[in-house]
């Protein structure tokens, strides 16, 4: 009731002891020695993404046809709606949905587009029409937690040429990598996400060379409510924000 969501409410709202991290890590050369950067990772929490696009290709499906006359597919639509052909030039995965959905996922940008037009020309090869709408593709390629809040005012501040930001649209500042079109989302809790980046090593390599950019503007250390996110109303937080930024295909709330 909503006594007991209240008093939940007052709960989280109690002071909290900041949690001190347990380990040390050098922010100027995580990749130095490759033995430990698997740990560093997963004390980052680092997560990457593949590289997904997709299509609507305004075209009506036989999935049962397809699984028989193309090469490596699977299609169990007891489990999943859609055919999964393995593709190995490029390496990637496709899925076809009986409404005209195509989906490509690798790990490069140019192999998930280039295995998503391998597909539409073997459709057509077996006398589909595909007319290619909305094409769209992931912009999220990575994430990682710093275990220390960060101060974003300070962060502006010093690398105004690098950062924009707009509080009325968004709690995060965006920082600008020279020479790509890749971005950082920086949010003062140390959650962090990239954007933009073509390839692993390239989502790696900048990930890299942020890390130490930011180390230098540590603003205390997380309370439990701040790194688990259980504050009322923002056990979500990290997931609706991603979702926010590949919804936005304007991009408002990075360029605005």
């Amino acid at each position: 009731d909503q006594t007991q969501i209240e008093f939940v409410c007052r709960e989280v709202a109690e002071p909290e002891t900041p949690i001190i991290p347990d380990f040390d890590i050098d922010y100027d050369n995580i990749y130095e020695d490759f033995a430990k950067a698997g740990d560093i990772e997963k004390h980052l929490q680092l997560l990457y993404r593949p590289f997904t696009c997709a299509v609507d290709v305004n075209c009506r499906f036989s999935l049962f046809e397809l699984a028989i006359l193309l090469d490596n597919t699977r299609y169990d639509p007891a489990n999943h709606p859609a055919l999964t052909i393995r593709l190995r030039n490029p390496s990637a995965e496709a899925k076809i949905y009986s409404g005209g959905k195509i989906t490509a996922m690798a790990l490069t940008a140019d192999s998930a587009r280039n295995a998503l037009l391998k597909v539409i020309q073997m459709v057509e090869e077996l006398d589909y029409k595909p007319d290619i709408t909305n094409f769209s593709k992931n912009i999220v390629h990575a994430s990682f937690c710093l275990p220390f809040k960060l101060d974003l005012e300070m962060l502006s501040e010093m690398h105004s040429e690098q950062v924009s930001g707009n509080r009325e649209l968004r709690p995060f500042i965006t920082y600008k990598i020279e020479g790509t079109a890749m971005r950082f989302a920086v949010f003062p809790n140390g959650y962090v996400l990239l954007l933009h980046s073509r390839q692993h090593s390239e989502t790696r390599a900048a990930i890299a060379a942020f890390l130490p950019i930011l180390a230098q503007f540590k603003n205390g250390y997380l309370t439990p409510t701040e790194k688990y996110g259980s504050l009322c109303g923002d056990v979500t937080f990290k997931l609706l924000w991603e979702h926010k930024l590949e919804e936005d295909k304007e991009g408002i709330l990075l360029y605005s």
